[in-house]
């Protein structure tokens, strides 16, 4: 991460509206991730429609490095195809998960409190 280490990663990446190059994580290892906990919804009685992760992300050599964005749930790790990147900030949505994946009933509010996401350096 920007602060030179490994450590509470989130902090780096919770900004919203996100600020740049300020704080932010990095990869450049093929398959390296990084996974962030959710704070607590607060929600009840709620249908859940879909779950996806989401980033801001760019390349930081050149035009055309690939991510993979992601999610966590009952242990398992579920991420989604390549999305290729610029050098400019970009949006990113992954998957949207209509139900969980691992268990392929609707989402709970318990499971999405549960719930990792992340990102994934893919080239």
């Amino acid at each position: 991460g920007s602060d030179g280490n490994s450590t509470d990663n989130y902090l780096l990446v919770n900004e919203t509206p996100h600020d740049g190059d300020t704080t932010y994580v990095e990869g450049s290892t093929i398959n390296e991730r990084d996974l962030y906990g959710l704070s607590a919804c607060g929600l009840s009685n709620v249908a859940i429609q879909r779950v996806w992760a989401e980033s801001r992300s760019r390349d930081t050599v050149a035009a055309g490095g690939l991510i993979a964005l992601g999610l966590k749930t009952n242990g398992t790790e579920y991420f989604g195809s390549d999305l290729s990147l610029l050098t400019t900030f970009m949006e990113k949505k992954g998957t949207a998960h209509t139900v969980n994946p691992q268990t392929g009933s609707a989402w709970t509010t318990t499971e999405l409190d549960a719930l990792q996401v992340g990102v994934k350096t893919r080239s």
